[in-house]
């Protein structure tokens, strides 16, 4: 309600434990995209805290069999382990995936690394 009574639109939507201390977290539409600064600096006088922009690694993908199976096996090709996953709203026929990443070191192992995305 706070979001869109400022006149952003969300493309995407998800966290955890969001009546907790977890978090939530959004992908602005493509017409706001390039207002996320904006948007975090509304959200910090408005008193949410810890409000981080991100940019995710995205693939836009039909709603075919195998099509998200191709796109995760892009973004695991790259060397980076996949950290969260966001499933958007359709448009035109496709799906906005998106990806939060960790890169790994030379010395880390399992989960550790660098976030990167």
């Amino acid at each position: 309600e706070t979001l869109a009574a400022e006149g952003y639109n969300l493309q995407s939507v998800g966290g955890s434990g969001i009546e907790g201390p977890g978090e939530f977290v959004f992908a602005l539409d493509e017409e706001s995209h390039d207002d996320s600064e904006a948007c975090r600096q509304f959200l910090l006088k408005k008193g949410y805290s810890d409000v981080v922009v991100v940019e995710p690694e995205v693939c836009w993908v039909k709603d075919e069999r195998g099509a998200l199976a191709e796109c995760v096996g892009r973004i695991r090709g790259s060397g980076r382990l996949i950290q969260e996953m966001f499933v958007g709203a359709a448009r035109n026929g496709e799906v906005p995936v998106a990806f939060t990443t960790i890169e790994l070191t030379k010395r880390s192992a399992g989960s550790k690394g660098k976030n990167t995305r």
